[in-house]
């Protein structure tokens, strides 16, 4: 259980795969409660295989997302 601005439980600059896994009862005071994918001119991948993103969630700030957010800045893309 975590409370960060962004990301509460996790916070990923780039490629992020969760297998047999939770994200469960975090906070977030801005976006991304459970995860928050920000990228800035790349491209990411946000793989989730057989996980959970649970009973996160986000102040809402500009952008919200209690469970995921997603950013891509600069023409970047998150897949």
């Amino acid at each position: 259980r975590t409370l960060r601005q962004n990301g509460g439980g996790i916070l990923s600059l780039g490629d992020l795969t969760l297998i047999d896994s939770a994200v469960d009862t975090n906070s977030a005071t801005d976006s991304g409660g459970g995860i928050a994918v920000v990228v800035q001119g790349e491209d990411a991948t946000l793989t989730l295989r057989n996980s959970q993103v649970i009973n996160n969630s986000a102040g809402g700030g500009d952008f919200g997302g209690g469970g995921i957010f997603a950013n891509a800045l600069d023409s970047g893309q998150i897949t």
